[in-house]
């Protein structure tokens, strides 16, 4: 009999850590969510999110990921010696939430590159970048799905290094 009371107890312990944990998560991935249209937030030279889940990697020209997430993650710091025009293909299926595609200009300014709309799942796009350090971010609000993007950069007017993702 005292066997099952502790039984009994570790369980409910358990149980109540577990949505406790849980809830800590929620709770982070809602505060990341209301970043989505914080300009003040998505113009920040860092990334600011959570994920769920996160597959896949980004190179120098291409990125090619699963994800379930809020917040916004720089996948490219794009540094060039004049303003120019880059551009890119791109495949995204979004199954739940919010997301798009920005550049942030070195004078903080953003401009939406791709965001979701019905039967807009892929082509080409053209991202506009001023002289100075340039970063391509993905921004979502509850999140999942997959992407593939590739740059297609033309002359050496641009240095494109991979965002570091730990």
């Amino acid at each position: 009999m005292m066997n099952r009371k502790y039984a009994i107890g570790f369980v409910g312990t358990v149980g109540v850590l577990m949505m406790v944990i849980s809830g800590c998560c929620f709770v982070r991935m809602d505060n990341h969510a209301k970043e989505y249209d914080d300009d003040a937030k998505l113009k920040s030279d860092a990334g600011s999110y959570s994920y769920t889940e996160r597959l896949g990697n980004v190179g120098r020209n291409e990125a090619d990921l699963k994800f379930d997430f809020s917040g916004n993650d720089v996948l490219w710091e794009i540094e060039t010696d004049r303003d120019c025009t880059l551009s890119g293909n791109y495949d995204i299926v979004i199954s739940k939430g919010d997301f798009k595609i920005i550049s942030v200009s070195p004078m903080a300014e953003i401009t939406k590159v791709w965001e979701m709309e019905a039967g807009d799942n892929y082509g080409n796009l053209d991202i506009p970048l001023k002289k100075g350090m340039n970063r391509i971010k993905i921004v979502g609000k509850r999140a999942q799905g997959a992407m593939k993007m590739r740059l297609n950069p033309s002359g050496d007017t641009m240095k494109i290094t991979p965002h570091e993702h730990l």
